[in-house]
Parts: structure tokens; C-alpha cells; sequence
């Protein structure tokens, strides 16, 4: 099952909207909620890892 980062995203953006308040506690979490919105962006917009199977190789001297 893959993560849904978008959706993950998109609360973290409406979390930092609710913390209008000038004063340091609501300030550090938006700043902590930033650097979170940034590596879901991230995470978002890598590309997907393929499944990689392994074929055994012939051997030079087989028939």
C-alpha cells in the first residue's frame, strides 16, 4: 500500500492555517509543520521504485 502524500499534504497546509498566533509555540510548529509539507512535497513528486527481478545468468561455457 503506497501513502497518500498529497492528502498528507493538504492537513498539514490546513494545520499551519490554524495557527495564526504570533507568539513562539505557534511559531516553531509552523516552522515544524513547514520542513513536514516540504518532504511530503518531496515524497509526492519522487518517482515510484519498479519491482526488480533478478534472472539468473547463463553460464559462458552452457549449452
Amino acid at each position: 500500500m503506497r501513502s497518500d502524500f498529497a492528502a498528507a499534504r493538504r492537513h498539514l497546509e490546513i494545520a499551519q492555517q490554524k495557527l495564526q498566533g504570533g507568539d513562539p509555540a505557534s511559531r516553531k510548529l509552523q516552522e515544524a509543520i513547514e520542513l513536514l509539507v516540504e518532504l511530503a512535497l518531496t515524497a509526492e513528486h519522487m518517482p515510484r521504485r519498479g519491482e526488480v527481478l533478478l534472472f539468473p545468468r547463463k553460464m559462458p561455457n552452457a549449452l
